[in-house]
This record gives structure tokens, C-alpha cells and sequence, in this order.
């Protein structure tokens, strides 16, 4: 998983940059249980290809056609399968983020008047974030196997 985040965070970060509300990717339940069904492949594939988190933005942006080939062979359909891989990557973390968190981290989260998983909500657009969050189980069964796979 830690093999695009650079290119993810600077797709991200660009996309932030320039607009003032979060806007929807668009992704449906089967790019999501696409990706989670195919998350290990994706990953094996994008690692021939040499994308890792030392590509900086533009030497990613060289090789956006073939990522974008590996998404749709792997279900992750167009338009703009990368922004949507993206979105579903950063999704995943926030609800990886959640499970881990017990009661007792979210009281003190409360009593101090933070919220740093809000915050992460925050940039994504909530359309989105429920069409994954619907398939949580199958997310962070899929975040499982990324971690494993290092």
C-alpha cells in the first residue's frame, strides 16, 4: 500500500489546492469491492511498473496511463480511475483509523476538543465516503492484506 501513497497524496493535495468543497469521484460499490477484492494485484502490478512512494508527482504523471490500465483490468473503472483508487486509499486509512480506536482514546479525543479523523473525513467528499464505508468489512479486510504483503 505504501507503494503510491506519494502519488496519491500529491493527486490529493493538487485536487485540495484547487477547489473549495471536496467533489464526488463518482465511485461506485463495484470499483470499491473491485478494489478490495483485487487490492493485492493492483499493488503487484503497480510494483513492476516501478511506482513507489519515491516517484515525485510528475514522474508519476509519466506513468498515469499505465496505472490507469491496471485499475480498469482491475475493476476500478473510468472516468478518472486513479482519482477514484485515490479516494478509496484514503477512505481505507480513516477506517483503519476508526477500528483501532477504543473508547477510552475517543473520550479523551472528546475532552480535548480534537477530532483528527473529522479532519480526515473533511477531504473527502461524503458521497464517496459512503459508498465505502458501506463495504467497510471488506476495506479493512483489504487493508489487512496490503499490510501483510510488505
Amino acid at each position: 500500500m505504501k507503494k503510491l501513497i506519494a502519488f496519491v497524496a500529491a493527486v490529493f493535495v493538487s485536487a485540495m489546492l484547487f477547489a473549495q468543497n471536496v467533489p464526488s469521484v463518482n465511485l461506485k460499490d463495484s470499483d470499491v469491492k473491485n478494489w478490495a477484492k483485487n487490492c493485492v494485484s493492483i499493488q503487484k502490478e503497480l510494483d513492476k511498473l516501478g511506482i513507489d512512494e519515491d516517484n515525485t508527482y510528475s514522474e508519476a504523471l509519466a506513468e498515469k496511463d499505465a496505472v490507469e490500465k491496471v485499475l480498469e483490468k482491475n475493476g476500478i473503472s473510468g472516468p478518472n480511475p486513479i482519482d477514484k483508487y485515490a479516494t478509496i486509499l484514503q477512505c481505507a486509512a480513516v477506517l483503519k483509523a476508526e477500528s483501532e480506536l477504543d473508547e477510552d482514546s475517543i473520550a479523551m479525543m472528546k475532552l480535548m476538543k480534537i477530532d483528527p479523523i473529522a479532519e480526515l473525513k473533511n477531504q473527502i467528499n461524503a458521497k464517496d465516503y459512503n459508498v465505502i464505508s458501506s463495504n467497510s468489512k471488506a476495506v479493512l479486510k483489504a487493508v489487512d492484506a496490503l499490510d501483510n504483503l510488505d
